[in-house]
């Protein structure tokens, strides 16, 4: 039987494989399968990232003044986590926004690069935050958010 992953630790591991497929779908990945499971991939890892706060909430092992209102605070308080949270939220809901005068992030575009040479596609998705970040590029977005967790639980270790 596989060991079980019950740290927030395990769930950081999991947001950075997701971040890793992501920059491969961004710079050049085998075209071996439809596009949508590339944008699967970005889904998947807007979701697993967002929750990643539940599970740090959740660790028996942390000190309870780095969880609960802490993480939720410091979320609500991130730009790039409020976007990464409309995405997550927004596919979880159908797309409907949870808060009607705020807009619900969305994928606005894709662009595809294919390499018919090699076999490879390169997509750049664009995503619409909704908010005062505007249009960004889904990659970029992905890593101010991983960066943001790094930052956050680098004391945690």
């Amino acid at each position: 039987m596989p060991k079980q992953n019950t740290t927030y630790l395990h769930q950081f591991a999991r947001v950075t494989r997701w971040h890793g497929r992501l920059k491969e779908v961004n710079s050049g990945t085998r075209h071996d399968r439809d596009t949508e499971f590339y944008e699967d991939d970005l889904y998947a890892f807007f979701m697993n990232c967002y929750h990643l706060k539940d599970w740090i909430k959740a660790d028996s092992n942390l000190r309870a003044t780095r969880k609960g209102r802490d993480v939720e605070d410091a979320v609500k308080t991130n730009a790039y986590m409020q976007a990464c949270e409309g995405i997550c939220n927004g596919e979880k809901h159908f797309g409907a926004p949870r808060n009607k005068a705020k807009p619900t992030p969305r994928l606005q575009s894709a662009h595809f690069k294919i390499d018919l040479s090699e076999g490879t596609i390169a997509i750049d998705y664009d995503i619409d935050t909704g908010g005062t970040l505007g249009t960004m590029q889904a990659f970029d977005l992905a890593t101010k958010c991983l960066n943001f967790w790094d930052n956050y639980i680098a004391p945690l270790r």
